[in-house]
């Protein structure tokens, strides 16, 4: 299965999940704009470059704790830590020791399933292909009532 808008989806549903809490203020989280500049644009078509991006793909405030969070797809029956940038484990991993929130949400298109994963976690692993039943066993699910993930109950856990 080829992923056309890849990560688009998991972004959606996050983003309708993120506007829910912000509106019953029980916190404040945003997504980053992707930091880019346009080099040509010919017909309807641009060229643009990406500029290195220091922010995950959320920030925010939690219960006056910094919240940081990369979300992540994959089409596989495992998740490969390769597609965890060096940056943004460097970046969570950082905001976790200064007393902050950060982690990693990882869905499973084939099994419309979503994990969070720690840092701690994800330095524990001795392998970059990481299995499905290993976000089962390690017990780091995000519970789903339809389309609603209870990102709150993630956020509280730290």
């Amino acid at each position: 299965m080829v992923l056309k808008n890849k990560g688009m989806f998991l972004e959606s549903i996050l983003n309708h999940n993120i506007e829910r809490l912000n509106m019953d203020k029980k916190c404040q989280i945003y997504k980053m704009a992707i930091n880019s500049k346009i080099i040509s644009k010919e017909n309807d078509k641009f060229l643009v470059t990406l500029n290195k991006n220091y922010f995950c793909d959320y920030i925010g405030i939690y219960q006056g704790r910094y919240v940081e969070f990369e979300a992540k797809e994959t089409e596989l029956t495992y998740f490969n830590l390769t597609n965890i940038k060096k940056h943004q484990l460097q970046k969570i991993k950082q905001i976790n020791e200064l007393g902050g929130i950060g982690f990693f949400i990882i869905y499973f298109h084939i099994t419309n399933d979503y994990f969070y994963l720690t840092v701690d976690n994800l330095l524990n692993l001795n392998t970059n292909k990481v299995p499905y039943s290993w976000f089962v066993d390690s017990d780091q699910t995000i519970n789903t009532d339809g389309l609603n993930l209870y990102l709150e109950s993630i956020l509280s856990s730290f």
